[in-house]
């Protein structure tokens, strides 16, 4: 049995449990190549990830890798330098993994598994270009990389099969389809058809283990063709994703972001607005994560599309530990309660209970709808969650009554009751 067992949760299903208790998932994680680059220092990482009390990771399987000129990244764990990749399979055959990648894969479980880092391992990877595809081991000249995924083959099954069986040992473990099946394709009618027989595949060999789904980008209402989904992954995802989606009464989970230049605050507004929609879990692509700092750089450069580093993990660390006192057994959406003109959300937690955030609320007008009562409100730094004052708020009935932050330029509030 691992010490970190994660599963979803029979009281609130929109959320993980981990051991037993209802816990968001929230991580500022490397660029999903740990396994496949030899000289990744992954034990440095877990370390990281444990001393700010993040708890999950991507892991890309070995079927897709980048080069290290793909992305404008400082560096790319992904993207491995010459003698560093790291085999899947032992031979040209592909009929076993290579004793490496076996290794490896089971020291990283191990070692997330004692940090209490819970594992999403991503089987594919769609390919964004034809050096992607031709890198691959599953490369076939006869097959266009845009209809890669029209149909589950074979040598796909024993692929999947063969990690599967690696992965049934730990308990730590998330299995994703495929990262971003709905790019790089000619149509998506095979590709979701191949993504729903993955998905009752992956059911039959890992039974117990959540299955995940990367269903879009931004915004999308999911479709329903994919039954054997335990989890609803979404990239840069926006707030509205998650009451979208609620009444399917799965974890919907802001799974990667970037792409908003090397600056904390967009992905540290990307977090707050995506959790206390009712999102699950929240994850950053951190990009200071590199074979020379796999603890993390203290930032990104200036010139990288992605942020992350150090002084963003400890944003990130008050934003987990803030979010862990509060009882998620009763949460949901509750937009109703604060809709100002600005991007915001907010959380109810049963009992007229209440989380709000807004960002860029600069010469914004700012009120809360609440139910007819009195309470309290506590206003919080978004960025350290220290307290910084506490009023009385009273309603005598559902219309919007104006509030007025401490900080200018975003807010953080609890609603309680008196």
């Amino acid at each position: 049995m691992s010490e970190t067992v994660i599963g979803v949760s029979s009281v609130n299903p929109h959320y993980f449990t981990i051991n037993g208790e209802i816990r968001l998932l929230i991580s500022s994680a490397e660029h999903y190549g740990a396994l496949i680059n030899r000289a990744f220092d992954f034990r440095r990482y877990f370390r990281e990830l444990e001393k700010n009390g993040f708890n999950q990771t991507r892991l890309f399987g070995g079927s897709y890798f980048e080069r290290s000129s793909d992305f404008h990244f400082d560096s790319n764990p992904l993207a491995p330098e010459a003698g560093q990749l790291v085999p899947l399979f032992a031979g040209p055959e592909r009929e076993r993994l290579h004793p490496e990648y076996v290794a490896r894969l089971r020291d990283i479980l191990s070692t997330a598994d004692s940090a209490g880092v819970v594992v999403e391992f991503t089987l594919f990877c769609v390919f964004y270009n034809e050096n992607n595809y031709r890198d691959s081991p599953f490369y076939d000249p006869a097959v266009d990389r845009r209809e890669f995924f029209n149909a589950l083959t074979p040598e796909k099954k024993r692929y999947v099969r063969l990690v599967l069986e690696q992965l049934n040992d730990f308990d730590n473990v998330i299995i994703e389809l495929v990262n971003e099946p709905y790019w790089m394709v000619r149509d998506p009618a095979p590709v979701l058809r191949f993504q729903q027989e993955l998905a009752e595949f992956v059911k039959t060999l890992a039974p117990g283990k959540p299955v995940a789904w990367n269903v879009d980008n931004t915004f999308s209402c999911a479709f329903d063709e994919v039954p054997a989904a335990n989890v609803l992954n979404f990239h840069y995802m926006r707030p509205e994703c998650v009451p979208a989606n609620w009444h399917r009464s799965l974890p919907i989970v802001d799974d990667e972001t970037g792409f908003c230049g090397s600056a904390n605050r967009p992905y540290r507004q990307e977090a707050w607005l995506a959790l206390l929609a009712g999102a699950a879990g929240y994850s950053n692509l951190d990009m200071a994560y590199t074979v020379e700092t796999p603890d993390g750089a203290e930032h990104c450069s200036a010139g990288c599309t992605h942020g992350g580093g150090k002084g963003f993990h400890r944003e990130l660390a008050a934003l987990a530990q803030f979010l862990g006192k509060f009882d998620f057994s009763r949460a949901r959406p509750a937009f109703h309660v604060f809709r100002p003109d600005c991007r915001a959300a907010a959380l109810a937690l049963g009992g007229k209970h209440f989380l709000a955030y807004a960002a860029e609320t600069a010469g914004k007008e700012l009120a809360v709808s609440l139910p007819a009562g009195t309470y309290t409100l506590r206003w919080y730094d978004p960025v350290t969650t220290e307290l910084l004052r506490e009023e009385p708020h009273v309603s005598e009935e559902l219309w919007m009554r104006p509030v007025t932050p401490p900080t200018p330029e975003e807010m953080l509030l609890e609603i309680l009751p008196r």
